[in-house]
């Protein structure tokens, strides 16, 4: 699954994937490929770690740490700033309690 958010709603992203995924297979999901560029950049990770909170058969993500200058993408989707490393903080330690099940 993936998921770029530019406002803060990570389950507008990822409910009816995450649904659909659900009717097909029971097995963990991976978040493969997960950004978020602007100024509501810390509070879409927040909300994205509620997101995963509520669904405990995701195991793991993987953040695209990208930028224009590195590889051509459309925004700037490098945690930046103390909001956005303290929620990506708390949602490794989600993930991480829940090992690799």
């Amino acid at each position: 699954m993936t998921a770029y958010g530019r406002d803060t709603r990570a389950g507008a992203l990822l409910d009816r994937t995450a649904r659909a995924l659900r009717r097909i297979t029971a097995r963990p999901l991976l978040l493969a490929e997960v950004g978020a560029s602007g100024p509501r950049q810390a509070a879409f990770v927040a909300n994205l770690g509620r997101w995963v909170a509520r669904h405990p058969s995701v195991r793991g993500l993987v953040w695209s740490d990208t930028s224009p200058a590195t590889t051509g993408a459309t925004g700037d989707f490098r945690l930046r700033g103390a909001g956005s490393i303290a929620a990506s903080g708390r949602l490794t330690r989600e993930l991480d309690r829940r090992g690799s099940g």
